[in-house]
């Protein structure tokens, strides 16, 4: 099948292939396998970039909105995007789109499982205070807890006291991993 082609297959029989409306989504099938390879697979991180990227050229020049076919395809998937996404912001290559990584935080926010909270509290020393402001939202909504640290304030810290609150995220989730079953980490 050449690139940029699609074709449907009616009892076993393919039809004749035509131009896929959006390659992207008529290849989300391939996500289900991606995903599984691990958060540093360079293809799952190079999908994770191609998302990403389409998320921006989708989004409203004003906000607030409803989000695009894009961000709903990964919404829809739920937490299976949150080990790539997060994976993704803790890289060194997604500094160089910074609204990129802003949206993979505000995914990661929306969507991390509890199993995400380590990859979230090493986001708490995250040079960006909006990608620290999406990290403790997320614990938040993961754990009813802000250890006396508000998303905004987290935002706004410094480096030194931004080492201490990840300290006591880190002294948090060592008394309290064991009540997150299946978390792994």
């Amino acid at each position: 099948m050449p690139a940029g082609e699609a074709a449907t297959f009616r009892d076993g029989v393919p039809a004749a292939p035509c131009a896929a409306a959006d390659v992207l989504l008529a290849t989300r099938w391939i996500d289900d396998l991606l995903v599984l390879k691990g958060r540093d697979d360079p293809e799952l991180s190079a999908r994770v970039s191609e998302l990403l990227a389409r998320i921006k050229s989708e989004a409203p020049t004003t906000r607030p909105a409803a989000p695009g076919p894009t961000e709903q395809l990964i919404r829809a998937q739920g937490d299976r995007w949150s080990e790539p996404m997060a994976c993704y912001v803790q890289s060194p290559r997604s500094r160089n789109d910074r609204a990129q990584r802003l949206t993979a935080a505000r995914l990661l926010s929306d969507l991390a499982p509890p199993s995400a909270i380590p990859d979230l509290i090493a986001l708490l020393g995250d040079a960006d205070g909006q990608v620290r402001f999406h990290a403790v939202s997320a614990l938040h909504r993961l754990t009813g807890q802000t250890l006396g640290r508000s998303p905004e304030q987290c935002a706004q810290e410094t480096a030194e006291s931004l080492g201490q609150a990840q300290k006591k995220w880190q002294a948090w989730w060592e008394q309290n991993k064991a009540r997150y079953a299946g978390t792994g980490k």
